[in-house]
């Protein structure tokens, strides 16, 4: 007698995004589907602008995949609401605030910036024991932005693109409302937009996961000094599991450095954006790139000097 198949797991997962994000978006949903192939995936794309234009190519990207049930909803921001301007963030960036609103039959959810690729099964992600608190993310090494909300010595600060959240936990502390109002006394505290408001809001309310699950930029591009041995670097790196492209080095951008850009491309392929080319990928751009290659390094600050 044949054993009884073992139901999928069906995880939810929320990212938000505009229009020039959107194919990253599907890419990483991409990701998702290709590394959990058990899985069930109940996603919603929710962005301000319309994404109905599109809603033929992300069709038919997964129109042969029964595993995913995918939405896509324009979020209307409540009257009134204001947010400190910025050009790295849309506005985009704080519709998470109302994440148990959008997914209001969900116990728990994932959420994922777009400009992010899975490259694992993220089943031990999603059943992180949350020990009580409402979050578990990933606390960015080194960070500086304790200090500057004056958070007590020894504090963490989490990067907001990958959250797993009781979403439960989030509507009994009535966290939506605590962010608003935080945010509206407090306008100068989103230096990164809503991730410094959502940190000082769950200081203590949030549990740190593994580096590898948001591998953020800083890992390949040492901006500031994590605090982190070259081992544990290393070992961050190897283990990788979720890609995340903050900053400026996007995978999408002919110029890119960034070490797993490939990544972004490969599952870009699965998808209907399989033809896009960078708006920067331009002969001029292909000869430029194509001498830097050759070019020695002493070489090329000279002319950096000369040019700048």
């Amino acid at each position: 007698m044949n054993e009884a198949a073992v139901p999928a797991e069906t995880f939810t997962v929320l990212s938000a995004t505009d229009l020039n994000y959107l194919q990253h978006a599907v890419a990483c949903i991409a990701s998702l589907l290709a590394n959990n192939p058990q899985a069930r995936f109940e996603v919603l794309l929710a962005g301000t602008q319309d994404l109905t234009p599109a809603l033929p190519r992300i069709r038919r990207s997964f129109q042969d995949e029964p595993r995913l049930r995918l939405r896509v909803e324009k979020f209307a921001l409540p009257e009134g609401f204001s947010y400190p301007a910025h050009h790295r963030f849309t506005v985009e960036t704080y519709i998470r605030f109302w994440i148990a609103e959008l997914l209001p039959d969900a116990h728990r959810a994932l959420y994922l910036d777009p400009d992010i690729i899975v490259t694992a099964d993220i089943g031990p992600l999603w059943n992180t024991d949350l020990q009580g608190k409402t979050v578990a993310a990933v606390p960015i090494p080194g960070s500086t932005r304790p200090a500057v909300h004056g958070f007590p010595p020894g504090s963490e600060y989490f990067n907001a693109g990958v959250m797993l959240i009781d979403l439960d936990a989030w509507r009994a502390h009535r966290y939506r409302e605590q962010l608003l109002d935080y945010l509206n006394a407090h306008p100068e505290a989103a230096i990164d937009a809503d991730q410094d408001i959502l940190n000082i809001c769950l200081r203590t309310d949030w549990v740190p996961l593994p580096y590898y699950w948001n591998m953020i930029s800083p890992f390949y591009f040492l901006s500031h000094d994590l605090k982190m041995t070259q081992a544990e670097l290393d070992a961050a790196r190897r283990d990788a599991k979720i890609i995340h492209f903050n900053g400026d080095s996007k995978p999408w951008s002919y110029f890119s450095r960034h070490p797993r850009r490939e990544e972004y491309w490969k599952y870009l392929r699965m998808t209907d954006w399989r033809d896009f080319r960078p708006a920067d990928y331009t002969p001029a751009n292909v000869v430029r790139k194509a001498a830097s290659r050759v070019i020695p390094a002493p070489v090329k600050r000279v002319l950096k000097s000369l040019v700048g």
